[in-house]
């Protein structure tokens, strides 16, 4: 490429990032970027009054497509941080690859997308203020677990500790029982549910296939003070949107010899 081939390509890049930079500063976000290349990003940061956003490397390569390895481009992201009043988002890695005709090469059974992420961890501070996302993934995990069929399952393990509840005065029908409890010797009313499980596959009636390698989820409740956490940790997790059954069949007939 010529210099003056370069100069106007870098040019047509550079002129609409720096307007956009601009306008942003107007609008009250910071933005910065400590390594900037065609295709790369390094060190990128960017801080608004409601957000934060924390991105070590962003890189997008562009491939040729060929029958063993049909796909267009790569997407890669590395350690990325997101903070605001609501909820903290962090990740380590994620690896994304957008397929040619993923379909027709036997790649997928359909997503155009493919998407890997290592280290994946959300932490809402609390339930009264949570984002709308979080809220639309715990509703399709929870319809999946009471909804779904369960394809495998290789061990699951349950555990339920209460702690000695103070049991309410007995009161005859119709007449309001007093109940006086010393402060100092009450003890805390709490319910802790633990559920580990190990390969386990649900299958869901809208065809999302959710498989986890390992589950741990723990539950705790105080009933004195009315608070509880929720922890869940999943590891070699996978969600996959299945194509229908006329679809299926599609993609599995065989071609035609003559």
């Amino acid at each position: 490429m010529s210099p003056a081939a370069a100069l106007m390509l870098s040019m047509t890049f550079s002129l609409p990032l720096a307007l956009l930079f601009y306008m942003a500063q107007l609008l009250g976000y910071k933005f910065r970027v400590r390594h900037l290349r065609l295709l790369s990003a390094e060190g990128i940061s960017i801080k608004s009054p409601t957000c934060s956003i924390a991105i070590d490397s962003v890189k997008i390569t562009f491939h040729i497509p060929r029958p063993i390895s049909p796909y267009l481009i790569t997407f890669d992201v590395k350690k990325y941080e997101y903070t605001d009043d609501k909820c903290r988002v962090s990740l380590e890695q994620l690896h994304a690859k957008i397929w040619f005709f993923p379909v027709l090469f036997r790649c997928t059974a359909g997503p155009w997308i493919t998407v890997h992420m290592d280290g994946f961890g959300v932490r809402v501070y609390t339930s009264r203020k949570f984002p709308l996302w979080t809220a639309q993934l715990r509703d399709n995990v929870i319809y999946t677990f009471l909804n779904g069929e369960t394809l495998r399952l290789h061990d699951i393990n349950t555990k339920i500790d209460l702690n000695p509840l103070n049991p309410p005065e007995p009161s005859i029908p119709g007449e309001t029982a007093e109940i006086f409890i010393d402060n100092e010797k009450e003890q805390a009313q709490e319910v802790a549910i633990q559920l580990s499980a190990s390969q386990w596959h649900m299958l869901n009636p809208r065809r999302r296939l959710y498989t986890f390698g390992d589950l741990a989820i723990a539950y705790k409740r105080n009933w004195t003070e009315g608070h509880g956490s929720l922890c869940i940790i999943a590891k070699h997790s996978q969600w996959n949107k299945l194509p229908s059954i006329l679809s299926m069949d599609r993609y599995c007939q065989l071609p035609v010899l003559r």
